[in-house]
C-alpha cells in the first residue's frame, strides 16, 4: 500500500529486500546509537525491527530505500501504546522538504492505530530531537540504559 506520493518520492510498506537497500547507508548518528543500546548492526536493527512491527513502511526516492521506520508490536495486544522507530540514510537531508511537508499527516494516520506512540532518542542526537520536535513529540525524563549506558530522552506522540 502507498500511504502519501509527492513530486520526488513516497511512502508505502516496507519490503524485506528494502533492508538490503538502507543498511549500509543509515545515518552515522543512528549506527552509533544502535551499537550503544543493543550492540546491533544497521542489518540486525533493521531485521529486528522488520521482524517485530505491526505497522512498517518505507520513503523511496528514485527507486532508492531513503528511510524505513514503523510500530512494534506491543507486548500486550489490547495495549493502546506501542514504540514507534524511524531510520533513515543521509540522502533523505537532500529531499528534506518534500519529506517534511508529509510528516505530520503521515503521523497522524499512525496515531490512528495506537493512541500513543513513543521511543527514546540519544541526547546527544540533535537533528532527530529536532525533527522529533517539529511533528509535535512531547519529551520527558531522561534514562541512562543501554549495553554502553547512554543518556536517552523519552518522547511521545499523541492522538
Amino acid at each position: 500500500m502507498e500511504y502519501y506520493r509527492s513530486r520526488i518520492g513516497y511512502a508505502r510498506d516496507a519490503r524485506i529486500e528494502d533492508i538490503a537497500s538502507l543498511k549500509d547507508n543509515l545515518r552515522a548518528s543512528s549506527v552509533d546509537e544502535l551499537w550503544a543500546v543493543h550492540h546491533y548492526t544497521p542489518e540486525q536493527s533493521l531485521i529486528w525491527s522488520f521482524s517485530n512491527s505491526v505497522f512498517i513502511f518505507s520513503i523511496v526516492v528514485e527507486d532508492e530505500v531513503y528511510a524505513m521506520g514503523g510500530i512494534l508490536r506491543p507486548k500486550d495486544i489490547l495495549s493502546e501504546k506501542a514504540s514507534l522507530w524511524f531510520l533513515s540514510s543521509q540522502k533523505l537531508d537532500k529531499v528534506e522538504r518534500s519529506f517534511l511537508r508529509q510528516c505530520k499527516a503521515f503521523m497522524k494516520t499512525m496515531l490512528d492505530l495506537y493512541p500513543v506512540l513513543y521511543n527514546y532518542v540519544d541526547i546527544r542526537n540533535e537533528p532527530a530531537i529536532r525533527w522529533l520536535k517539529w511533528i509535535g513529540a512531547r519529551f520527558g525524563d531522561v534514562h541512562v540504559f543501554g549495553i554502553d549506558n547512554r543518556p536517552f530522552v523519552y518522547f511521545e506522540f499523541k492522538r
